[in-house]
């Protein structure tokens, strides 16, 4: 029955590009991110019976996006979904405490599906908005994310309703996913030149993601502005950071920690984001971005002086996932320089 499910399905959607399927627990936020990025603007929704399917650019990139209902009497329909899908896109509601457990037993049984195994995920911590919201980092814990996902390509980033910017970088990281999708399939390509796409197999084969406009970064001098189209001012910042002589990369974590250094701008932050994850690993290295930024601004004469210079838990938690996707997409060594490639 699975099986002519998925064939009828298929008949009557064939996918375009890319085939993402959009699960969560009810309430999750799901549509109304959805149909943010379809209409641009948030709509009222109900409980979502049966599916939703749009076709959405973003980008180079198409994608067919299936937001399947996730009411406890759906979800076991959620596998009719599975065959020919290229990534998950999993919500959970940051401010739903009780049903953590829930949610990890899905995801658990998502990642245990032979369909879904070259699958890439991406987990949305949403309702970032709400006072009592956990941010991504207690989320991804609480789920047991990295000991789930082992060596797949995933990531858990933040969500709010409305949010534009954050949608944005959804997007960002999702296309850069399905980049390297298709870059695979090139090689899959039969006698015809049929075009087969085909699903990352390992997070260490990620491509590097697309600079995104949607996360302010901490200086309006960096890639934190730039359009992910590329612009051409988004090039002549890099090559500004290319021409820069860095200090030792020790004397800088040195300054770094004793609060001395003499600049605090966006590329200061990816330098350290950079060091501390090959250095220490994305579960020790996470920690250590965080509470050295929050140190840095608190204690430093630097920070002391400008206004409106804060810890933003979000931003940092968003940034350095980005920085930790471009190391998995280089497979860069333990402790590995920054360097042109890098940048």
């Amino acid at each position: 029955m699975s099986s002519l499910v998925s064939k009828l399905l298929k008949t009557l959607f064939p996918s375009q590009d890319g085939r993402l399927l959009c699960v969560g627990l009810d309430a999750s936020g799901r549509t109304s991110w959805l149909y943010l990025k379809v209409l641009g603007q948030v709509v009222t929704t109900i409980p979502t019976i049966g599916f939703n399917v749009e076709t959405v650019k973003h980008s180079d990139c198409s994608m067919t996006i299936w937001d399947v209902g996730g009411c406890d009497k759906i979800r076991p329909l959620w596998r009719h979904y599975f065959q020919e899908t290229h990534g998950l896109v999993v919500f959970v509601d940051s401010n739903d405490r009780d049903r953590m457990n829930e949610v990890r037993n899905e995801i658990q049984a998502l990642v245990e599906a032979p369909e879904l195994r070259d699958a890439f995920y991406l987990v949305i911590a949403n309702k970032q908005d709400l006072p009592n919201a956990m941010p991504p980092r207690e989320v991804s814990e609480r789920l047991q994310l990295p000991q789930i996902m082992a060596s797949r390509l995933w990531t858990c980033l933040p969500g709010e309703l409305g949010n534009e910017q954050l949608m944005n970088a959804h997007f960002d990281w999702i296309s850069s996913a399905l980049r390297h999708a298709f870059d695979k399939a090139k090689q899959t390509q039969g006698p015809s030149g049929a075009h087969v796409v085909a699903a990352p197999s390992s997070f260490a084969d990620a491509p590097t993601p697309a600079t995104s406009t949607a996360a302010v970064g901490p200086s309006s001098d960096g890639l934190g502005s730039v359009s992910s189209s590329g612009s051409s001012r988004g090039l002549d910042v890099l090559e500004r950071w290319l021409q820069v002589e860095d200090e030792p990369d020790d004397e800088f974590i040195r300054k770094l920690e004793d609060y001395s250094l003499d600049s605090w701008d966006h590329r200061t932050h990816l330098r350290l984001a950079w060091l501390y994850l090959t250095r220490l690993g994305r579960r020790e290295g996470l920690a250590r971005i965080h509470s050295t930024i929050r140190a840095f601004i608190e204690h430093s004469p630097l920070t002391a002086r400008r206004s409106g210079t804060t810890y933003h838990e979000t931003m940092t938690y968003f940034w350095a996932h980005m920085v930790h996707f471009a190391i998995s997409s280089l497979r860069v060594p333990a402790g590995g320089p920054l360097g042109r490639k890098g940048w």
